[in-house]
């Protein structure tokens, strides 16, 4: 895992060939409590020890989103590689289709399941536009 993490993180950052990952942290959340970016230590001869951020959900991308169902994970890195501990198969919003099932399962409304999953959003029925249609298509 060590050897295809850094080959993997050199090669989409464009590093020398020769520099090994020293950490990997996180560097931010987004309100949902996923992790929105990473920062990625190196050490090389020629510079020393430097980071890069990286995009949690590029981060995935590059690892397969298979490996990395979610963002919402913590993160260990040590001599032996990087663990990731975490759950989820989502973005991190929106409705939980398991939990809407469940609800509706017990007899819940669709107005009750909105509700639960989207507190703040008013319903509104949209308006209905008539329109009538006048004359007919010209023939060739």
């Amino acid at each position: 895992m060590r050897d295809e993490l850094t080959k993997t993180l050199t090669k989409h950052m464009g590093l020398e060939a020769n520099v090994q990952i020293s950490d990997i942290t996180v560097a931010s959340y987004t309100d949902s409590d996923r992790v929105r970016e990473l920062l990625i230590y190196f050490w090389s001869e020629k510079n020393g020890e430097e980071f890069r951020a990286l995009n949690a959900q590029a981060f995935r991308e590059l690892f397969g989103f298979n490996r990395i169902k979610s963002t919402y994970f913590t993160i260990n890195f040590s001599a032996n590689g990087l663990e990731l501990s975490g759950r989820g198969h989502g973005h991190g919003v929106g409705m939980c289709q398991t939990g809407a099932r469940v609800m509706a399962a017990a007899g819940a409304k669709f107005t009750d399941i909105l509700k639960r999953y989207y507190p703040h959003a008013e319903l509104h029925q949209p308006a209905v536009i008539a329109f009538e249609r006048k004359g007919t298509p010209s023939n060739p």
